[in-house]
């Protein structure tokens, strides 16, 4: 066990360190290639041009250090193939920003490896009840995959947002494949952890590069397939819950944005401003403290399926009700008077600064700071 440590702890360290490392050359990259993000001030709200494709610096180190680390079995070899295919889709999106559909078809292609080579949800587990699939083991296992995908993608909509999000869903992975004892599942969790770790400083507001569809789709593809290679091959209650509770802010926002499209007659492929992010700096967040309040939430889901992963259901149960009921508490507080927000010590008022004091007209008036630089150019 100490050896099986160990050997996580080091697969962890090395990636982050590789990512680390390659990311500022990615960088670089993109900058030549044109993978940029440009501000449009109706979706794209960020100050600066920005370079995205941060996202092949993440699998490059999770490619390395899985050949490096990993035993390459039929079902791991199956899975780096697939994983090839949802990056080169991420890498043409955003250099050439494919049709939706278009990236979707990619998706579907990327989706059809590991299907064709027998990776699939054969059966699921409720409640003890267990539920053979058989011909309709396909098209669930490709709405899984195509599901978690996306789901990743939707929530990168702030800097540092769906890295770090990936990072405790990983890690959470890591802890429930070692309690089920599956040593391959948990090494390839840690490596994508320490991969979007190493990346993750340069993705913090405010953010030196994106990691583009590359990365939000790559990482969204390697945790469907991997929870198809490990937790879905149990029959037991837990196999249906935990991959749902893991990945329970993506899911939530992902199904909150397409019934909020649809209620509107828009598209589901039609972006706005309306996800959970953006709901908490409406509430007068900042970027950065809306981003902790999601990473606590990914967090806290994570440690009750390791609960569930144990059968102890009562403490899973109770974290889950504990912070939705402080969560709720902490809602009324943000939206009641602008003095309770402001009491709350988070800068959440909303009350108007008293402008600043204007300079009495004679003391410009007695200086005279002469051309200046734009005036002479």
């Amino acid at each position: 066990m100490d050896n099986i440590f160990i050997y996580e702890l080091m697969a962890v360290v090395f990636s982050a360190l590789i990512a680390f490392i390659l990311t500022p050359i990615v960088r670089v990259l993109a900058f030549r290639v044109k993978a940029l993000d440009v501000p449009d001030k109706t979706r794209h709200l960020h100050p600066d041009i920005t370079p995205t494709l941060g996202g092949l610096a993440i699998f490059i180190s999770f490619v390395v250090n899985v050949l490096i680390f990993c035993d390459l079995n039929r079902e791991t070899t199956v899975h780096l193939a697939g994983t090839v295919v949802i990056v080169a889709v991420g890498v043409l999106d955003d250099i050439f920003q494919l049709n939706a559909w278009v990236k979707l078809a990619g998706e579907i292609v990327a989706a059809a490896v590991p299907i064709a080579f027998g990776l699939r949800i054969e059966f699921l587990t409720f409640f003890g009840v267990t539920v053979n699939l058989g011909v309709l083991s396909i098209p669930i296992t490709l709405f899984w995959i195509l599901l978690l995908t996306n789901s990743i993608n939707l929530i990168d909509g702030m800097d540092g947002l769906a890295c770090g999000v990936s990072s405790i869903a990983a890690t959470a992975i890591l802890v429930c494949s070692l309690i089920l004892s599956q040593s391959n599942v948990a090494l390839l969790m840690g490596i994508l952890a320490g991969s979007c770790l190493g990346f993750l400083p340069f993705n913090l507001n405010p953010a030196r590069i994106f990691m583009g569809d590359t990365g939000a789709l790559s990482l969204g593809y390697v945790f469907s397939v991997v929870s198809v290679m490990g937790l879905y091959k149990f029959s037991t209650a837990i196999t249906f819950i935990i991959p749902i509770i893991i990945f329970g802010l993506p899911f939530g926002d992902t199904f909150s944005a397409i019934f909020r499209r649809i209620k509107h007659h828009k598209g589901i492929f039609q972006g706005d401003h309306d996800h959970f992010h953006h709901k908490l700096q409406a509430l007068g967040f900042s970027q950065k403290q809306a981003v902790i309040i999601l990473y606590a939430i990914s967090a806290v889901l994570g440690i009750s399926a390791v609960f569930f992963t144990l059968h102890d259901w009562t403490v899973g149960v109770c974290i889950l009700t504990f912070t939705a009921l402080a969560g709720y508490i902490n809602m009324l507080i943000f939206k009641g008077s602008d003095i309770t927000r402001a009491q709350t010590g988070l800068g959440l008022s909303y009350m108007e600064r008293p402008p600043k004091k204007q300079k009495h007209k004679q003391e410009t008036d007695d200086q005279d700071p002469g051309p200046s630089q734009e005036e002479n150019k």
